[in-house]
């Protein structure tokens, strides 16, 4: 206990118990309403008889300026998270290094890249820019808000947008499930996209290997939730060729040799999206299947049989269809490449 402090007095003090909290009063204890005067404070525990210290005395924090300037502090902290593959964080770090003009623009970014981190950290911040998830959805999904999640919109309606699973893609980034291109500085731009060309490639291989799961009477639902998930997936790298393809057409005049890459990476979607299409029409066909079966086991005065018989016409008419237009599918930008690329065939054919 200290001695008595004038009812004036505002110097603060801190008491600190073996509870591990700290009171912090600006007033005289024994004055009514000091009660309104004190805060708590987390500390660290301590063991032994409560201790009273006056604020005044206790340590301040001084804050620690880094070494080199906030260029090297920004730079140190962006090496750590690449070195930990926390791409999101070291995007984060160099796009706030460009903001506070701590990192140089564009124009002068390799020769600062190559000084600062060399060839090695240059790659992994490459990759780190390629591999930053979208930040407004979770793998490129999101909950379908027409139907507001439940895949239907009547006993008998399915809801198109989401095929009636009730997850739609991500608007933001095409269902792809990384961040936009428009996020990555220029310069590492032709490069990003060549990594995600390559990524997407390797998920469809791997995704093309497992087999599809065969509906029966038994398994139906749980072939109908597998192959959902499947073409979700599929979804996903539809979705990372348009983007590729779109930000490919927004480019300024490049080089020669870049434009040559640029046109190969596009050709490269083009020809991979009719394999991934091939595969979204065989897991569609199966879903059908699987809705079918439950259409069956389902009792006839219930809402679920006229429900699964929609859904089962429905996927029939998008197996049949030429795209899947008012659906996640739908990708009409990419369709376009598509069509281009196979008129210029026809022309070339038509012209030898």
């Amino acid at each position: 206990m200290i001695g008595a402090v004038s009812p004036k007095s505002r110097i603060p003090c801190r008491s600190v118990g073996p509870c591990g909290y700290a009171r912090v009063e600006f007033a005289n204890p024994f004055r009514a309403g000091y009660g309104d005067n004190v805060r708590i404070e987390g500390v660290t525990r301590e063991s032994g008889r409560s201790r009273r210290v006056h604020e005044r005395e206790m340590p301040r924090r001084e804050t620690v300026k880094p070494k080199g300037g906030r260029a090297q502090f920004i730079l140190e902290r962006m090496s750590a998270a690449l070195a930990r593959g926390r791409h999101a964080e070291a995007s984060r770090l160099f796009k706030e290094g460009q903001s506070c003009r701590a990192i140089p623009a564009d124009e002068h970014l390799f020769d600062w890249l190559g000084k600062s981190v060399g060839k090695r950290g240059t790659t992994l911040l490459v990759r780190a820019f390629a591999e930053t998830p979208c930040f407004f959805c979770s793998k490129g999904r999101e909950s379908c808000e027409r139907c507001d999640a439940k895949g239907y919109l009547g006993a008998a309606m399915v809801c198109e947008p989401c095929l009636g699973l009730g997850t739609t893609r991500c608007a933001y980034c095409d269902g792809s499930g990384w961040v936009g291109v428009d996020y990555v500085p220029a310069v590492l731009r032709l490069q990003v996209l060549t990594l995600r060309t390559k990524a997407a490639i390797e998920r469809l291989k791997a995704l093309v290997r497992q087999p599809l799961s065969e509906p029966t009477r038994r398994n139906c639902r749980t072939s109908l939730k597998q192959n959902g998930g499947a073409l979700l997936v599929a979804n996903s790298i539809l979705g990372t060729f348009e983007n590729i393809i779109t930000a490919i057409r927004r480019f300024d005049q490049l080089p020669p040799k870049e434009e040559s890459r640029a046109n190969t990476l596009v050709d490269t979607c083009v020809r991979t999206t009719t394999r991934a299409d091939r595969y979204v029409r065989e897991t569609l066909k199966r879903m059908a299947v699987a809705v079918r079966f439950m259409a069956q086991l389902a009792a006839r005065d219930s809402d679920e049989q006229p429900l699964a018989a929609s859904r089962a016409e429905y996927y029939d008419h998008l197996v049949g269809s030429d795209h899947y237009s008012g659906t996640f599918l739908d990708h009409p930008f990419l369709r376009e490449a598509v069509s281009q690329a196979q008129e210029g065939k026809e022309k070339k054919r038509a012209s030898g």
